[in-house]
């Protein structure tokens, strides 16, 4: 029986520590609020009772004849700087067709899933330093966007799954030290020419990079112990491929699938001792 309330504590510590960072996809308990700001209606939740940190979950005009377009600045405050706002909600501004850039402001700290999927004319973002998720497809979809920018001294933990998946204008991108897991098919799908994956990812997921049409080369870091399956597949433009890890253990199935132009892999570890799956180089120029 201690055992099983020692459990329970422990979980409700862990929720209450997620709470408090703010990065919550949650309905909150208070009501929501609106509040006019720059000529739309922002509407907007407390994260948890007695909170001032808000998550905003809808934006509209707030004349019904015009339209969320152009560049829109996101406040960073509402009621006269009583509450700040710490997250940008779930499909906030998805599919939007008239949005051409965003200003998020230093307070947020998390990026909702399909936040800002398919808006399609998204030219430049720039994630501020707090910021320590982007949730899977919050940039999915955004076929011409062309710069992403981290600030300087960026805390961002998390890339979620198809987090930049499909953004087809976008040629480059500088992840940050901080960034620790890169979800599944995270960038696939991207126009990256080259990618380099810091020391600081542990974890790769699978797809993260495949079917980047324009890849050609792709660095990934020291604590990356596994190159997961579709990591790179359907690449096939790519022709060096970089492996850091000195503790490098498999690369999985269709890791490198179809990348016919592959002709130098670099590895730390000799290949004798990675377990490489059957089917991991397959449809490449040569065997490794």
């Amino acid at each position: 029986m201690k055992m099983n309330i020692t459990k329970k504590i422990n979980r409700v510590a862990a929720f209450s520590a997620f709470l408090a960072a703010g990065l919550v996809g949650v309905t909150a308990s208070a009501a929501p609020r609106t509040e006019v700001v720059g000529g739309l209606q922002w509407t907007y939740e407390t994260l948890r009772r007695n909170s001032d940190n808000v998550v905003i979950k809808k934006v509209v005009p707030a004349d019904p004849s015009s339209a969320v377009e152009g560049v829109v600045a996101i406040p960073s405050t509402f009621a006269n700087g009583k509450y700040k706002v710490t997250s940008l909600g779930s499909k906030l501004f998805s599919n939007n067709l008239y949005l051409e850039g965003v200003v998020i402001p230093s307070t947020v700290s998390y990026i909702c899933w399909n936040c800002f999927y398919r808006c399609q004319n998204l030219r430049t973002i720039k994630i501020p330093a707090a910021v320590i998720e982007i949730d899977n497809s919050a940039f999915g979809g955004c076929k011409f966007l062309k710069t992403v920018e981290f600030e300087q001294g960026s805390k961002l933990a998390r890339i979620g799954n198809a987090a930049f998946a499909n953004t087809t204008s976008l040629t480059g991108v500088e992840i940050p030290e901080s960034v620790t897991v890169i979800g599944s098919n995270a960038f696939s799908g991207s126009g990256i020419l080259r990618v380099l994956v810091p020391d600081s990812v542990k974890s790769l997921g699978n797809g993260a990079f495949s079917d980047c049409a324009e890849l050609e080369t792709a660095v990934i870091g020291s604590r990356v112990t596994v190159v997961d399956s579709k990591a790179f597949s359907n690449c096939k433009k790519l022709q060096k491929v970089v492996l850091k890890s000195k503790y490098l253990s498999r690369i999985n199935w269709n890791a490198f699938f179809n990348c016919k132009s592959l002709m130098q892999l670099e590895t730390v570890r000799p290949m004798v001792e990675v377990e490489v799956d059957a089917s991991a180089f397959k449809g490449c120029p040569r065997k490794f």
